[in-house]
Parts: C-alpha cells; structure tokens; sequence
C-alpha cells in the first residue's frame, strides 16, 4: 500500500458511502468519474520515507484530525486547535506530487545559486 499525499481522515469528509469508505474520483487520463475506495486515492506507493511519514503523522495529522473531527462535530476549536487546524491545512496544500514536482524543477537551480553565493562570499573572505 502506498503513502497517502492527502490524509485519509480529510477525504472521509467527502464520503458518498460511509460504510464502504468510498468517494467519487476524477480520472484525468480517463476523464471520467468513478467510485473509488479512500485506501486506493491520493496515495502512491514510497511516497514519503518512513521517518517523514512518522512526522507527519505525529506532528501534522494526528492533531489536525483531532481537530477535523471537532469541527465536523459542530465544536468550537480552542487557540492549540486552530493553530494545529492552520498547520495541518498549510502542509496538506505543499505535499502532493504537483507541488513535489515543482519544487524538484527549481532545485537545481536554487542550489547553483546558493553554490555561486557561497563561493561569491568565501572569496571576499
């Protein structure tokens, strides 16, 4: 099974079939809509390492779920709980493959200018 890019517990929030945890996906390639079980969408296998996705877990999604279920609860969020909402959305917008892939396609370009700045500054040493 792969790493999921966008969270199990957020997609659960767009079920049509609670008891088959089941979600209408848009197949680009395809394009054309079908009913797609959560374990199967938004995921790709060895998409993240073990240890970025044990962070994830415990620093982003554990509490941001908490506070998911909260809300879809009708419960007021406390500061801790909209702080750990804010932090579970801003990382949910930066991870998935588009955004992986763009940041892949400037890397080499910010590293060789990082490189140029180091050298630049070294040589006024």
């Amino acid at each position: 099974m792969g790493k999921h890019y966008v969270p199990q517990e957020y997609l659960r929030g767009f079920l049509t079939n609670r008891d088959r945890d089941q979600l209408w996906m848009y197949d680009r390639a395809e394009q054309e809509w079908s009913l797609a079980a959560i374990k199967h969408v938004a995921q790709q296998r060895d998409y993240y390492s073990p240890e970025v996705e044990n962070e994830l877990t415990a620093q982003v999604e554990v509490p941001g779920n908490a506070a998911l279920r909260q809300l879809r609860a009708s419960i007021d969020l406390d500061g801790p709980a909209r702080m750990s909402l804010a932090v579970y959305i801003s990382v949910m917008h930066t991870r998935g493959p588009r955004k992986r892939r763009k940041g892949r396609e400037i890397a080499p370009a910010l590293f060789h200018e990082m490189l140029a700045d180091t050298r630049a500054d070294l040589s006024k040493l």
